[in-house]
């Protein structure tokens, strides 16, 4: 089943439902995300920074009751983002955001920021990445490094293949390439706890 993201509020299997976060809320994204991934992620004020400057840049997974139970954050990189990225010269802990392409700017690539995913929350990350099969992200490269073995498995069911030789390694920047051939991201539904660096 293929859902169609929008400004709202979208349901998925389980009565989970994804959605951009309010300016509210992207305190309780960080809360959970200092919880989960470690303490030293991103400052709440560079959550907030780069909200507001990208709206599709956070993306909340929440219960039927409306709580919080997980998370995906992007950076939408511009040519000189990514150059940065891959050099390993983008603090990804505090971006700039002469790197980063603004709200309905077509970014050059897009790195999976951070997410905290449990359980069968995994399972939101296709829908998100369905939004950006739109126009404005068609053939996007996306990039991710794990943090947990989890978010590794996951990386590596979607596709994702690291920078260099070998297998995926915990922190290490990988890719899915979209700008060669354009394709859905499919998860096969498995239960996973996956999270990512921020």
């Amino acid at each position: 089943m293929t859902t169609t993201l929008t400004n709202g509020t979208n349901p998925f299997e389980g009565g989970l439902s994804v959605a951009r976060p309010t300016a509210d809320e992207i305190v309780r994204i960080h809360q959970l995300g200092a919880a989960k991934i470690s303490a030293d992620i991103a400052s709440l004020d560079t959550f907030h920074q780069i909200h507001r400057h990208n709206s599709d840049s956070l993306w909340g997974v929440y219960a039927g009751d409306g709580a919080l139970v997980g998370f995906f954050a992007f950076l939408m990189l511009t040519s000189d983002g990514v150059e940065r990225l891959i050099s390993g010269d983008l603090n990804t802990r505090a971006p700039t955001i002469d790197a980063l392409a603004k709200t309905g700017e077509a970014p050059n690539a897009i790195y999976i920021w951070a997410l905290v995913a449990e359980k069968k929350t995994a399972n939101a990350l296709p829908l998100i990445l369905g939004a950006f099969d739109a126009a404005v992200y068609a053939r996007t490269d996306l990039y991710a490094r794990p943090a947990t073995e989890g978010g590794l498995r996951l990386m590596a069911k979607v596709g994702f293949k690291p920078l260099g030789e070998g297998e995926i390694e915990p922190g290490e920047l990988c890719v899915f390439r979209r700008s060669i051939v354009p394709t859905r991201i499919q998860y096969p539904g498995r239960s996973e706890t996956a999270h990512a660096f921020v």
